[in-house]
């Protein structure tokens, strides 16, 4: 895990941000990584990989979504959550694995009165048929799109 911290570090300060296909919500310029198709509303993909945001007029505190994270659904398993910092401002990363064999990732932003949520999922399959590398492949996407909502 601290691995995917030091991803996420890296890339938050890395000069990540170019790409079309993008989508304006609540004045918010919101797209995927370079080479994903923006495939529904606020809806990205990339082969097998999948980015979603859901936008809510409503402050989800992290406490509050951490609840909700640790449940899982149906068809998902909960495995771990990290806490880490964006400028100055805490984040939580829920990692789950799906029925389908996917590596999940959700995260929570809030800025202006909303909150995004983040799922990404990605095929371990594509990835040397390891979990390790498939999460530090959602753990990207995450961080990419935490940076999106919170600087544009």
């Amino acid at each position: 895990m601290k691995k995917l911290l030091l991803l996420f570090i890296s890339i938050i300060f890395s000069p990540i941000f170019v790409n079309g296909q993008s989508e304006i919500i609540n004045g918010i310029n919101i797209n995927a990584p370079e080479g994903f198709v923006k495939s529904g509303e606020l809806v990205w993909n990339k082969g097998d990989e999948v980015v979603n945001v859901i936008s809510m007029n409503a402050i989800i505190s992290n406490e509050d979504y951490l609840v909700q994270c640790r449940k899982a659904s149906r068809t998902t398993t909960y495995l771990v959550d990290e806490i880490f910092e964006f400028n100055g401002k805490s984040h939580i990363m829920c990692l789950q694995s799906g029925d389908n064999g996917l590596a999940i990732g959700q995260s929570v932003v809030t800025r202006d009165g909303y909150s995004y949520i983040i799922t990404v999922g990605v095929n371990p399959v594509d990835y040397e048929d390891s979990y390790e590398k498939a999460f530090t492949q959602v753990g990207y996407l995450i961080g990419y799109m935490i940076a999106r909502i919170r600087l544009y």
